[in-house]
């Protein structure tokens, strides 16, 4: 699947085959055909406030 991963900050990686998830007995995967970033998202990008390695 493809996939956009933060992997260090200020660092994002597009990957093509990145493996898909399993699900647990209480999870679920939800299939996303698009997508968007926020505005805060990039904020929150810039100022190194995400935990990495985040997908």
């Amino acid at each position: 699947m493809r996939a956009a991963v933060f992997e260090d900050i200020k660092k994002i990686v597009y990957k093509e085959d990145y493996p898909r998830p399993t699900a647990g007995i209480n999870d679920v995967i939800v299939k996303v055909d698009y997508c968007g970033i926020c505005g805060s998202d990039i904020t929150n990008f810039k100022l190194k406030m995400y935990q990495v390695p985040l997908i």
